[in-house]
């Protein structure tokens, strides 16, 4: 933003969009949506920051270059928290001890969380 000579720069968060389709296309439509929506203008982006997931951050159809490609200026910087976090979630699938135990643990807590059992409901 401009005023008075002097550059002053934003970030703004502006809303979680739920998703039902998860397509680049799907995605990408939502985000102009949403910023016509409220009344902003997508070619005063400067940048996108989002995780690295195929449908988003793919160089050539991803939801980042369906922006891209409206606004060459909207430069997509992928964030690093979200590309942490799948670490963490891929991470336990590469090595096989791992995923018994990781299983394992994922059946003893839905065994003794899981509140809509068929056990319950009978």
């Amino acid at each position: 933003m401009i005023e008075k000579q002097k550059v002053r720069v934003e970030e703004s968060f502006i809303d979680f969009i739920e998703t039902k389709n998860k397509t680049a296309e799907v995605i990408s439509d939502m985000k102009v949506s949403k910023l016509k929506a409220d009344g902003l203008d997508i070619m005063n982006s400067r940048g996108q920051a989002y995780d690295n997931t195929a449908t988003i951050a793919a160089c050539h159809t991803g939801a980042q270059q369906r922006l891209k490609d409206i606004n060459p200026n909207a430069e997509f910087v992928p964030c690093s928290n979200h590309s942490l976090n799948l670490v963490y979630v891929h991470a336990p699938s590469v090595e096989v001890n791992s995923v018994t135990f990781f299983g394992t643990l994922e059946r003893c807590y839905s065994f003794f969380f899981y509140v809509d059992s068929p056990m319950e409901s009978s």
